[in-house]
């Protein structure tokens, strides 16, 4: 009978010295679960390259081009159309990294769980990291919309819907420098693991699931569906979004550009002190370059 393995936390367990004799098996199971965790990666989309590590960017960039679509007769010319570019911007990569370390002592002990707990730790960490950073570039830049919420979502008079509905008419009504819309569809709810738990315990979310969709009534579930009010819902641990939640179109509102993607070594020993380790390094550049296409709510 043939076994499958889904990762490479399944079949017999490995021994501490296994794990060391084997240098991929840590960096495989941090990349593992890691890649899939970034929240920053699903609402921002791949950016520019980063030569020398600085990406040049352009801020609020008008959607469409500043002459309208021609009518041409047969054999005429058809005109370029011309366009307006935003306010030129540079951003540098940063590099965010941890290490796992295993010592002679965790292996002479086969403390499998302390190099597990570090694992899970770095991991998370690096994820938090990453997001902490995207939500900071976001809640910092001055031009990204900002409305207030009707009342805290953990409030019984909390008006979650009507909050929504708000943001995502500040999104659609943004327009650019020349006073025309920018087109914005905001497609995307982004909150924190608080903000979470506020939406699930709320009758205003609730009393909308009714006859053939009570099923999936979150109060009944304990958890969010994968949308609501036309919105995607995403949930972060960065504790940067603390007290506010972002509605924006995702793949538009920013970019992440890699300079060095999400990498672990392979474990590499030091003798002098009697270690193994393997080093997780993300260096990257976050830009939000259309500022108008989300919408922050405060006071939730």
């Amino acid at each position: 009978m043939t076994t499958r393995f889904i990762s490479v936390d399944d079949g017999q367990k490995l021994t501490v010295s296994a794990l060391v004799k084997d240098p991929t098996l840590i960096p495989r199971r941090i990349l593992d679960i890691a890649n899939n965790m970034f929240v920053a990666d699903k609402i921002l989309r791949p950016g520019p390259s980063l030569p020398s590590g600085v990406a040049k960017y352009f801020e609020s960039t008008p959607m469409f081009a500043d002459d309208d679509v021609a009518i041409v007769e047969e054999f005429g010319q058809i005109p370029v159309g011309r366009n307006s570019l935003g306010d030129v911007k540079f951003l540098r990569a940063v590099k965010r990294a941890l290490a796992v370390l295993i010592s002679q002592e965790m292996i002479n002990r086969n403390d499998v769980d302390a190099v597990n707990t570090q694992i899970n730790q770095v991991r998370n960490t690096m994820v938090k990291g990453i997001d902490d950073a995207a939500m900071g570039t976001l809640l910092g830049n001055a031009s990204v919309n900002t409305i207030a919420a009707s009342a805290a979502w953990s409030s019984s008079t909390s008006k979650i819907r009507l909050d929504l509905a708000d943001a995502i008419k500040s999104v659609a009504d943004s327009t650019d420098a020349n006073g025309g819309n920018f087109g914005f569809t905001p497609d995307t709810l982004v909150i924190n693991t608080t903000a979470q738990a506020d939406f699930l315990s709320s009758d205003d979310v609730a009393k909308v699931f009714v006859g053939n969709v009570a099923d999936q009534n979150p109060l009944l579930l304990g958890k969010l569906g994968p949308n609501f009010f036309g919105l995607d819902v995403m949930v972060t641990r960065s504790a940067t979004l603390a007290g506010k939640a972002l509605v924006l179109e995702r793949g538009t509102v920013g970019f992440i550009s890699d300079e060095r993607p999400l990498q672990a070594t392979p474990l590499y020993e030091d003798r002098p002190t009697e270690t193994w380790r393997s080093d997780t390094v993300r260096a990257s550049a976050i830009g939000i370059d259309q500022p108008k296409a989300a919408c922050i709510i405060t006071g939730i």
